[in-house]
């Protein structure tokens, strides 16, 4: 098992201060040893994969229930 800091994983696309948020708010499973937070190489892959399949999915459920509200056809 790998472990990965949150300064491992900072990028321009994610920054460490998104990251830390994050974790506090508990939207990544990371978890502190010590004073560094950490998140199993695994578990960031696997929040990765279901972000970027929220992504691609041609509307969120959130997404199609706005749009019935407001009268417009679903896609």
């Amino acid at each position: 098992m790998r472990l990965l800091t949150i300064d491992e994983l900072a990028s321009k696309a994610t920054p460490k201060s998104t990251l830390s948020k994050w974790a506090r708010e508990h939207k990544i499973p990371a978890f502190k040893i010590g004073k560094k937070c950490v998140i199993k190489e695994e578990d960031w892959n696997n929040f990765i994969q279901k972000e970027r399949e929220a992504y691609i999915s041609p509307l969120s459920k959130s997404d199609r229930l706005t749009a019935k509200k407001e009268g417009q056809d679903e896609v």
